[in-house]
């Protein structure tokens, strides 16, 4: 008779599924809740930043998610101001429907990148459009200290830059 081994064990008491206990199997990948929301709303803001103006419906399909998960994220992705509607579009049959598109402007990353001679540093948006860039030398005679302190004058020179309320990283 074989033996029923539970790939997770799950604390069931809370609302969410936490896993107690990784798989011994690495290609089985667990996530909880709150991961699984954020993958699908990356999931959304990708799509629409990709293929451009979406409906609710069209995002269901391209997804496969489920039509009130949409609704739902569509909703809370809204009130963040990181879509915005687009008009409607009218369609064979039933009601018009109401298209989607990422607000470029609703949050703002910026990005270091580290090289021998230099230290350069963007501010995009959302949309990926660059909004300043900022760099700094390396002289070979730069210390690690001083290499420290020029990666952090790039990153506060573009923190200066930005709207610090629309920053994410």
């Amino acid at each position: 008779m074989k033996q029923f081994i539970p790939i997770i064990e799950v604390e069931r008491s809370s609302r969410n599924i936490v896993p107690l206990r990784r798989s011994a199997d690495p290609m089985i990948r667990v996530c909880n809740h709150r991961q699984m929301k954020n993958m699908n709303v990356g999931a959304i803001l990708c799509a629409l930043r990709k293929h451009g103006p979406m409906s609710r419906v069209c995002l269901t399909r391209v997804l496969g998610l489920d039509g009130t998960t949409i609704t739902n994220l569509v909703r809370e992705l809204m009130q963040a101001k990181l879509i915005n509607p687009r008009g409607f579009v009218s369609v064979s049959a039933g009601r018009p429907r109401q298209m989607l598109e990422l607000n470029g402007d609703g949050r703002e990353a910026i990005g270091v990148n580290v090289e021998p001679h230099k230290i350069s540093g963007v501010l995009t948006n959302l949309a990926g459009h660059i909004k300043s860039r900022y760099q700094e030398l390396v002289l070979p005679t730069d210390s690690q200290e001083e290499l420290l302190t020029k990666i952090k004058n790039v990153g506060d020179t573009l923190t200066g830059q930005s709207e610090r309320r629309k920053l994410i990283g």
